[in-house]
């Protein structure tokens, strides 16, 4: 069997890796995960709310004092009750969090990084205190510990699956209940940074949706100098991507779901031409076909980008369902005013701007 101090060192070594990869995913918690390396998926988990604990800390943030803590505990070689406890709750942690990309169909390889140096640290530190103490008589008195430990990453399961860090200074606002409708990532109308939020749901093939759109663009300035932002998030009314609908709509939208697609990829991609080429498809009496959007917008989204397509338009699709489902009103344009987080009000299938501009600006009719 090795020295133990080979266990320990390597134990500090994989601790130390971890510590690095954890301020690195603070960094990224805090600007939104706009950072190198950091693909689609990585970047939807970061600036969501499995990224944060409440009220809003990054997760990478006390796992850095985790992990550093057992660098110490590791190069000096100290066991006690709390070495066990956090080693615990390393494998704890390890386990929510990878729980949580697999339902999220996402992907984060620094967070992989981490959690995979961490637990290989914890295995390794665990060994060499066994190989300097009374093996499995040490280890049945720390059994203890390490399942307190496992009961604390349980808490922070529980307090991510609870209380949501949900709002506009993360990235991510939750509707319904499920369904978390981004911020940070969508196209928006009015103040970047904007305080009071609405979404718009829509779909590119809906000649009342592009009426409606055309004249929510012209408010830009109004929606900037009350700090509003307006999201537009497509739901397009198709069975192929839309799974709540039997069929789609019939003529006008068997493509609902491809335009879609590639206008939220040219936004990831590019957004001065996403503006540009939408300009181009709100002209009154022009409908651009399929083909000349595509080679407008450059082709279809591709790899991590179309992760992240699909996820938003199935972000929309759930939303429209499940408004329509509580108001009974299955139309669109849908207009959601988020007033707070228990608090939605809703326009649907309207069409007089005049109407539409009172609501979103809280103006008498």
């Amino acid at each position: 069997m090795p020295h133990p101090s080979r266990f320990f060192n390597t134990a500090g070594i994989l601790f130390l890796l971890a510590s690095a990869l954890a301020v690195y995913l603070t960094y990224a918690g805090l600007i939104r995960g706009g950072i190198s390396g950091c693909g689609a998926g990585c970047e939807s988990l970061l600036s969501g709310p499995w990224g944060k604990v409440y009220p809003g800390i990054p997760v990478g943030l006390p796992a850095f004092f985790v992990y550093a803590t057992l660098t110490g505990l590791a190069f000096t070689r100290r066991s006690f009750w709390i070495t066990w406890m956090l080693c615990g709750m390393v494998m704890g942690a390890a386990i929510w969090f990878t729980a949580i990309q697999i339902t999220e169909n996402s992907f984060c390889p620094f967070c992989t990084g981490a959690h995979v140096c961490a637990v290989l640290g914890s295995v390794a530190l665990c060994q060499g205190i066994l190989s300097t103490e009374n093996g499995w008589t040490g280890f049945r008195s720390s059994l203890a510990p390490a399942l307190g430990g496992g009961v604390l990453a349980l808490g922070l399961a529980l307090v991510q699956l609870f209380f949501p860090v949900s709002d506009s200074r993360t990235g991510r606002y939750t509707l319904n209940s499920i369904s978390e409708v981004s911020v940070a990532e969508l196209p928006s109308i009015g103040a970047p940074e904007g305080d009071a939020i609405s979404i718009m749901l829509f779909d590119f093939c809906c000649l009342h949706c592009r009426i409606v759109q055309e004249e929510l663009l012209t408010m830009h300035d109004e929606f900037t100098a009350r700090k509003k932002r307006l999201l537009l998030l497509p739901a397009p009314l198709n069975s192929k991507c839309n799974p709540d609908l039997d069929t789609s709509l019939g003529p006008g939208f068997e493509q609902a779901c491809e335009y879609a697609s590639v206008m939220l990829g040219l936004w990831r991609r590019d957004p001065e031409t996403y503006w540009e080429l939408l300009d181009h498809l709100l002209v009154p009496g022009v409908f651009l076909s399929l083909e000349e959007v595509e080679l407008l917008a450059g082709g279809p989204p591709e790899g991590e980008v179309l992760t992240w397509v699909n996820r938003q338009i199935r972000t929309g699709t759930r939303v429209y369902h499940e408004t329509s489902l509580s108001t009974g009103i299955p139309a669109l344009p849908m207009i959601l005013d988020i007033e707070g987080s228990d608090s939605v009000r809703t326009l649907q299938g309207d069409i007089d701007t005049e109407k539409i501009r009172s609501f979103l600006l809280n103006d008498p009719h």
